[in-house]
């Protein structure tokens, strides 16, 4: 089970977001193809 880290603050800005939720989709691509 991979933990990802907590998503931004609303304050950290639309960029941070999107950055967190790029980050955790590459992750569980990542965990599904044995990488």
């Amino acid at each position: 089970m991979t933990t990802f880290a907590a998503p931004p603050t609303p304050e950290a800005g639309p960029e941070a977001a999107a950055a967190w939720v790029n980050e955790a989709g590459a992750d569980t691509l990542a965990g599904r193809m044995g990488m």
